[in-house]
């Protein structure tokens, strides 16, 4: 709406930098329409861009992004892009005969002048609210952040959750309008759209303020409807003549300080805030979606709302000269301002230069421009053209080695032994399995195998890499691009309010792919685990199963060699746990990618490898997986099972053998030639 809402400031009697002879009185109605909510729209979206902003950055980090995204693209606008309109309006009103570059430097040194009329932020007056208020918020929303939100936000959400208490905010909307204009005697923006600004902020700090806006969404657009027809007729007086008579709306719309001036200011206000949580009700139930015009759109908007009314102005300065009306000069001069406006995106991204002038993220150029690392060269592994990563085949070594493996924490002055002197392998491209009671060490051990906890003491090799010997800053690296997660709980999974394909996309994007690679990348995931028509949906339109194959994709986009799984189906029925259960077999099969599933599931058995089980800290069984035998009805596989002897010779005796065999502290070992047989103690000994 961004063009063709300034376009029409050119045919209607609005201030802008030039204007048609004829004016028309449809363009006005397009700008009031739309002037009753889209910048109050735009700031509540910028307030929730903060909420998030400060959410996965340090407060200096937060400073540093506002500058690079604001503060420069700002200053490059009000020295570059926004004099091209003041020279159109100087052209047509002061009757400027010169060309741009001869006017230019007059305006410059006037701009040298503080408080020139002729200089300042023009169209880009959003960008110059948006630095003032993250200057004079910024301490305020970190304190809510880290400090006060704990208490703050839950007893606001819980307020707001309930059905219309949203439209109380038409209390300080209603109270600033008409204290800038009534007041200060003009509209004094800056404290108004604050309001907008700071609610933005808080709506995605809680669920509940959304679940308010779902329970108050169908009252909003009867209001809506209602009050945006009252104000039509009053800003339009032809129209009502016929409607309780001329003078009633006169006196309604009236001076400052009448009650007429304040039923219509409070109208305003209503109409407002009606339209903003209609169109945040419908978006939450038609819009929680993504493609790649709207992917496109998301990276193009500020370069786009940078361009815009350059172009606008510079082609309304010829088109308004032509003969015809104003319908057709409308329609050229948005159209054309429109192609321009892409045009020139399409050259500022190419560079780093001009992607930093206006605020995009820059280009990073590495190894994933030349090719995308895969596990393994199978079957839907590679994006077209692009070669996998060189990798040990599956079984041909151990890719996983632990060996005496400690992990002590320490709680006050007590000590727990999470993990007594634990040896396991693993071999790349395994699918395996480790069950065992809670507390027996199982999550322990997979976040240490993850690089998430440090052992004690011991050993433990993934890869090439010692983990016991690695850097801090060697772990993260090893976290990003060598293992991926899928925890028990969906949450710890997926983003939610992203989308299916944004949350695989995600991993990428920080990982520096480009753009095409990466799209294609997570249209392939979503496609390899089922979801190739889900993937536009959010997780709260998703059933648990597919939240979990989201998980799945999301921890697999970035080609890890190593899968790692919590619980994965801890939380869902047995239909949809045979479903997840057999996406990490085929995944297994079709990427080779090894995978370690930590699981109370007794499914598993028929879906894996291998099944090691962990008793008090250590390894104690194996089950290994035999041949499949073929019969004429059937394939029959069963299970192989062992005692795990670990490397100092220890072995743990299953315990219902242990009661069988009366075996206490002390135990007989006698050697049989080719075996060994184990006889309790007796007498004094036992």
């Amino acid at each position: 709406m961004l063009i063709p809402f300034h376009t029409a400031m050119t045919f209607a009697p609005y201030p802008w930098y030039l204007r048609n002879s004829e004016l028309n009185q449809a363009t006005q109605g397009l700008i009031n329409v739309l002037d009753q909510y889209h910048m109050e729209l735009l700031f509540f979206i910028a307030g929730a861009a903060a909420f998030f902003s400060l959410g996965v950055r340090s407060g200096k980090g937060y400073a540093v992004e506002r500058l690079r995204r604001l503060v420069i693209p700002l200053v490059f606008g009000m020295l570059v892009l926004v004099p091209s309109c003041y020279w159109v309006a100087d052209v047509q009103f002061s009757g400027f005969q010169g060309s741009f570059f001869e006017w230019y430097p007059t305006f410059l040194r006037q701009s040298l002048t503080p408080f020139h009329d002729n200089f300042g932020p023009g169209a880009l007056w959003f960008l110059w609210y948006l630095v003032l208020y993250t200057a004079l918020l910024f301490p305020v929303f970190l304190l809510i952040r880290r400090k006060f939100g704990e208490t703050l936000i839950p007893r606001l959400a819980g307020f707001f959750e309930k059905r219309g208490a949203l439209f109380l905010l038409v209390i300080p909307v209603a109270l600033v309008e008409m204290y800038s204009t009534w007041i200060i005697h003009r509209d004094f923006l800056v404290l108004y759209y604050v309001i907008f600004f700071v609610c933005g902020f808080f709506f995605f700090s809680d669920a509940r303020f959304q679940r308010g806006i779902d329970k108050s969404g169908p009252i909003a657009i009867v209001g809506a409807i209602i009050t945006m027809t009252f104000y039509m007729l009053l800003i339009f007086p032809q129209w009502n003549t016929s409607v309780l008579g001329p003078a009633f709306w006169t006196n309604l719309s009236g001076e400052p300080g009448t009650w007429g001036y304040i039923i219509f200011r409070i109208l305003i206000s209503f109409t407002t805030l009606f339209w903003i949580i209609a169109i945040l009700y419908l978006a939450r139930r038609f819009l929680n979606f993504s493609n790649r015009f709207l992917r496109y759109g998301n990276e193009a908007v500020l370069p786009y709302y940078l361009i815009h009314s350059t172009p606008i102005a510079l082609i309304g300065l010829y088109v308004i000269q032509w003969d015809m009306g104003v319908g057709p000069k409308y329609a050229i001069n948005t159209v054309l301002a429109f192609l321009a406006t892409v045009g020139l995106y399409e050259l500022i991204k190419r560079t780093n230069v001009t992607r930093f002038l206006f605020g995009m993220r820059l280009k990073k150029p590495g190894p994933d421009e030349e090719a995308v690392a895969l596990p393994y060269e199978g079957p839907l592994a590679l994006v077209a053209g692009e070669t996998a990563r060189p990798a040990t085949s599956p079984g041909d070594s151990y890719y996983i080695v632990c060996e005496d493996l400690f992990k002590i924490y320490k709680i006050a002055d007590l000590e727990v032994v999470a993990l007594r002197g634990l040896d396991l392998t693993v071999k790349a491209g395994e699918l395996m399995a480790i069950v065992g009671a809670s507390g027996s060490g199982k999550t322990t051990l997979l976040n240490i195998l993850g690089g998430l906890d440090v052992p004690s003491a011991g050993k433990v090799v993934v890869g090439k890499r010692d983990l016991l010997k690695t850097t801090s800053r060697d772990l993260v690296s090893y976290r990003r691009q060598d293992v991926g997660f899928v925890w028990q709980q969906t949450s710890r999974n997926v983003i939610p309010y992203f989308s299916a394909f944004q949350n695989v996309e995600l991993p990428l994007i920080l990982l520096g792919w480009p753009q095409k690679k990466r799209q294609h990348r997570a249209e392939e995931m979503l496609e390899v685990v089922g979801l190739a028509d889900r993937m536009d949906h959010i997780p709260d339109r998703l059933s648990g199963g597919e939240q979990q194959r989201v998980a799945i994709a999301v921890a697999l986009a970035h080609n890890p060699p190593l899968l790692l799984a919590d619980e994965p189906t801890g939380e869902l029925d047995s239909q949809t746990s045979e479903t997840i259960l057999d996406v990490f077999r085929s995944l297994n099969d079709a990427y080779g990618v090894t995978v370690v599933i930590v699981t109370h599931d007794i499914r598993i058995t028929s879906k894996v490898d291998r099944i090691v089980t962990i008793r008090d800290g250590r390894t104690s069984l194996e089950a290994v997986r035999k041949q499949p035998q073929f019969t004429r009805t059937e394939t029959q596989e069963a299970y192989e099972e062992f005692i795990v002897v670990d490397g100092a010779g220890r072995l743990q005796i299953p315990r219902n053998l242990l009661d069988q065999l009366k075996l206490g502290r002390r135990a007989k070992v006698l050697s049989e030639g080719d075996h060994l047989t184990i006889w309790p103690a007796e007498g004094e000994e036992a």
